[in-house]
């Protein structure tokens, strides 16, 4: 990647996020950083926030399963120990590293996104009215990713975006030369996207998808590839039940209708709250207003499959797996 413009992506999160850089601890940031004993121990906190759920430290040492499948996310949190180590309560060191990486993150989104196009610019063409630019620049500017920039405790999301798109890139690499030594640190960068939050492992799909799609991968190419993604996510699952002695059900029923809002409803309300949700998660993709902090129970309402808005969500993301599978296809003729 040219170091220039990932600069320019940066100078831009800043531009953007300025006003974020005098902002105090707020939120769920003492959950993991004020009032967590094992980040504030420092450097030596990082063995306990390793070796336990990633809410233990707020609760003073106690493994308490107050949220289905348990928390294991513990690279943010390493993260969080260095800067109390050397920073202490000073905020400031902690929104840098935010929007700095936030920058990072744009930047290397852009190079992924001009391979993925075929659009590896000549010299007469312009990158900055590129499709993969402009995307790019999108995802800078979305006002929907403000919660995980200017919250403290929103590096997890950065974290396991960035590794997720280094680990995407250098897959893109392994395509045209595969080697070992390659293949060893895409394990490394899955895994660190892994423990930064668990939501990395739908790359699992996603970039063997993408080679499907952009590309005719042979065996040889998969081997390199998909081994290393595939032993990440077995070793980052063993750890986890290692650590928090279960996968998802922690074998106590969670009755707090804050960590499970679901409690009490049957399966039609369940799953059409559910599509319900996914529809507002695209309005907002389009029509970021409002934007809340925190969707408290009940906040969204519950849904059935009498509400028309649910039968709108499913029409809609139908026709978008199918689009999605018809342009993969096509392009594969």
């Amino acid at each position: 990647p040219n170091l220039g413009i990932v600069a320019i992506f940066v100078a831009l999160a800043f531009g953007l996020y300025w006003t974020s850089l005098t902002d105090s601890f707020i939120l769920d940031d003492k959950i993991v950083i004020t009032e967590n004993i094992y980040t504030q121990k420092g450097i030596a906190g990082w063995w306990d926030h390793l070796t336990s759920d990633s809410f233990q430290g707020f609760f003073k040492g106690e493994q308490k399963n107050l949220l289905t499948g348990g928390r294991y996310r513990p690279l943010s949190l390493l993260v969080f120990s260095v800067l109390y180590e050397f920073f202490g309560d000073s905020t400031l060191p902690y929104h840098l590293v935010n929007v700095f990486l936030y920058g990072l993150t744009a930047g290397l989104l852009f190079f992924l996104l001009q391979i993925l196009g075929h659009q590896l610019m000549r010299k007469e063409s312009s990158i900055w009215l590129s499709m993969p630019f402009l995307a790019a620049l999108l995802f800078l500017f979305h006002p929907i990713h403000i919660e995980a920039v200017a919250n403290i405790k929103g590096l997890d999301e950065i974290l396991t975006f960035l590794f997720a798109i280094c680990s995407w890139f250098l897959a893109l690499r392994l395509y045209n030369r595969p080697h070992l030594l390659g293949s060893a640190a895409l394990s490394l960068l899955f895994f660190a996207g892994l423990l930064a939050k668990e939501n990395a492992i739908t790359f699992l799909a996603v970039i063997p998808l993408s080679l499907y799609v952009f590309g005719q991968p042979k065996r040889k190419q998969l081997l390199y590839i998909l081994t290393p993604l595939l032993l990440s996510t077995v070793a980052y699952l063993l750890i986890r039940y290692q650590v928090l002695g279960f996968f998802l059900d922690p074998g106590v029923e969670i009755t707090d209708i804050l960590n499970n809002p679901f409690r009490g409803l049957n399966t039609e309300e369940h799953l059409g709250t559910v599509l319900y949700t996914w529809l507002k998660y695209l309005g907002l993709l389009i029509f970021p207003h409002p934007l809340v902090h925190d969707y408290y129970p009940y906040a969204i309402p519950i849904s059935t499959f009498s509400d028309a808005a649910v039968w709108i969500s499913l029409a809609l993301h139908l026709a978008l797996l199918t689009w999605g599978l018809w342009a993969g296809l096509a392009k594969k003729r």
